[in-house]
Protein backbone atom coordinates (compact mmCIF):
# COMPACT_ATOMS: atom_id res chain seq x y z
CA UNK A 1 0.00 0.00 0.00
CA UNK A 2 2.87 2.35 0.71
CA UNK A 3 4.40 1.89 -2.75
CA UNK A 4 1.05 2.73 -4.38
CA UNK A 5 0.45 5.68 -2.03
CA UNK A 6 -2.79 4.14 -0.73
CA UNK A 7 -4.31 4.94 2.65
CA UNK A 8 -7.01 3.26 4.70
CA UNK A 9 -8.83 4.85 7.64
CA UNK A 10 -11.51 3.46 9.90
CA UNK A 11 -14.28 6.06 9.85
CA UNK A 12 -16.91 4.61 12.16
CA UNK A 13 -17.91 1.42 13.91
CA UNK A 14 -21.02 0.08 15.56
CA UNK A 15 -22.06 -3.38 16.75
CA UNK A 16 -22.78 -4.64 13.25
CA UNK A 17 -20.78 -2.67 10.67
CA UNK A 18 -17.45 -0.87 10.30
CA UNK A 19 -16.95 1.89 7.74
CA UNK A 20 -13.56 2.34 6.10
CA UNK A 21 -12.34 5.18 3.91
CA UNK A 22 -9.90 4.33 1.10
CA UNK A 23 -7.66 6.99 -0.50
CA UNK A 24 -5.96 6.30 -3.82
CA UNK A 25 -4.69 8.65 -6.55
CA UNK A 26 -6.66 11.61 -5.20
CA UNK A 27 -9.94 9.72 -4.91
CA UNK A 28 -11.78 8.69 -1.76
CA UNK A 29 -14.24 5.82 -1.40
CA UNK A 30 -16.10 4.71 1.70
CA UNK A 31 -17.31 1.16 2.25
CA UNK A 32 -19.22 -0.59 5.03
CA UNK A 33 -18.19 -4.09 6.09
CA UNK A 34 -20.11 -6.60 8.19
CA UNK A 35 -18.11 -7.14 11.41
CA UNK A 36 -18.65 -10.92 11.73
CA UNK A 37 -17.46 -11.34 8.13
CA UNK A 38 -14.31 -9.30 8.88
CA UNK A 39 -13.60 -11.38 11.97
CA UNK A 40 -14.07 -14.68 10.14
CA UNK A 41 -11.91 -13.63 7.18
CA UNK A 42 -9.12 -12.41 9.51
CA UNK A 43 -9.22 -15.70 11.40
CA UNK A 44 -9.04 -17.62 8.13
CA UNK A 45 -6.03 -15.60 6.91
CA UNK A 46 -4.21 -15.91 10.25
CA UNK A 47 -4.68 -19.67 10.21
CA UNK A 48 -3.41 -19.82 6.65
CA UNK A 49 -0.26 -17.78 7.29
CA UNK A 50 0.59 -19.01 10.78
CA UNK A 51 -0.09 -22.70 10.15
CA UNK A 52 1.48 -22.75 6.69
CA UNK A 53 3.79 -25.69 6.16
CA UNK A 54 7.13 -25.10 4.44
CA UNK A 55 7.84 -27.67 1.74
Amino acid sequence: MRKSNMKLNQVSRDETFTMYSFFYKGFEEQHNYFNPRLRNKCEELLNFYLNKKDF
